[in-house]
């Protein structure tokens, strides 16, 4: 748009809003009239309707700033009350005692924390909360060196409770061994009295079996002349004679008990033969022999010319081994272990000398 034809529009706008706002304005001065009009005929009313109008707000600022005041007064009062009491209280927190145990100091450290950030917003009691801090952080040492000796008290207690404890099994374990050994051992006595000497394993329980081969009997398997066949069985060394030489008197034994008429069945007599026994009229006597005598042949003559005074012949050698048999001959009747059975029904039923 050009100048001209902006310079002409405006002129344009202005004459048609120069009657309407002449018309506003003839307004605007009539109601000022009116006003003036209007407060000259009330005079003191107006004012009075001012003074009514203002008056609550003035009550009410007034009520304010008596609050105020009266907030502030109490306050600085409640204030000094609340001084001095936490004064008295921090005194006597600082001047109480407490022992050296750790729930105690960390009850009290707790107590002076607790009171330290009450009055931490109180100037006045600047020198309180100092106090306070130094009195802290001494009983936080002192707490720190009691838990040191609590630790150490602990560690002694757990040890003498350890070693209490392991004391108490011991004595358990003694008592539960010394009941065992007393069971063991009367167990053992029973055996001994009720057995003559030799066990057979397939007779025994593993628990008689463990108490026999620790009261130094030893386990041998051997010809039985009654069973007539290989056993094996428990038996007990003594003196000089050997496990198989003990054997073959027992198993001789058992032999000669299933002999009817048989009486007064002797063994392991050191100065006569090793079995001894009655039948009928009959004294018969059986010597048994591992070769061992074959080295000292006196005494071997000695032992025969005893059996022959004593038994006539009615007595014989039973060798344990049937190589034997040749070096014993010559000496008097003999036997190995398999021909016991034989050569006893012999002699028993030959007539008495």
């Amino acid at each position: 748009m050009k100048t001209e034809e902006i310079m002409i529009f405006s002129i344009f706008i202005s004459l048609a809003l120069l009657k309407p706002l002449q018309q506003l304005s003839e307004r605007l001065v009539n109601f000022q009239s009116n006003v003036k009009s209007v407060i000259i005929a009330l005079g003191w009313k107006l004012y009075l309707i001012i003074f009514i109008i203002i008056l609550p707000f003035i009550l009410y600022l007034n009520y304010q700033i008596n609050t105020y005041f009266y907030k502030k007064e109490k306050e600085k009062e409640e204030r000094k009350e609340f001084v001095k009491k936490n004064k008295k209280e921090v005194s006597e927190l600082l001047q109480a005692e407490f022992e050296d145990e750790t729930k105690e100091l960390s009850r009290a450290i707790i107590a002076l924390e607790d009171k330290a950030y009450e009055i931490s917003d109180y100037f006045e009691l600047d020198q309180q909360s100092s106090d306070l801090s130094n009195r802290i952080e001494w009983l936080r040492q002192r707490l720190k060196e009691s838990r040191k000796e609590d630790g150490i008290r602990e560690f002694n207690r757990r040890e003498d409770e350890a070693r209490k404890s392991a004391e108490y099994w011991e004595e358990k374990e003694r008592d539960a061994i010394n009941r065992e050994r007393k069971r063991r051992d009367e167990l053992f006595r029973k055996l001994e009295f009720n057995g003559d000497g030799v066990f057979k394993i397939e007779t025994l329980t593993p628990l008689e079996i463990d108490i026999l081969l620790e009261n130094d009997y030893i386990k041998t398997t051997e010809y039985c002349v009654k069973q007539k066949k290989l056993i094996t069985v428990l038996l007990k060394p003594f003196a000089n004679h050997s496990p198989t030489h003990i054997f073959l008197v027992w198993s001789i034994k058992q032999l000669v008990k299933e002999i009817k008429g048989v009486k007064r069945i002797q063994s392991d007599l050191t100065a006569d033969a090793d079995i001894t026994f009655n039948y009928g009229s009959k004294n018969i006597a059986i010597e048994v022999e591992t070769g061992s005598l074959l080295k000292v042949k006196k005494q071997l003559e000695r032992k025969v010319e005893i059996l022959n005074d004593k038994y006539g012949n009615s007595w014989f050698f039973v060798v344990s081994n049937k190589n034997l048999i040749p070096n014993y001959r010559k000496f008097g009747q003999v036997t190995s272990r398999k021909g016991v059975a034989e050569k006893l029904q012999k002699m028993l039923k030959s007539p008495t000398p």
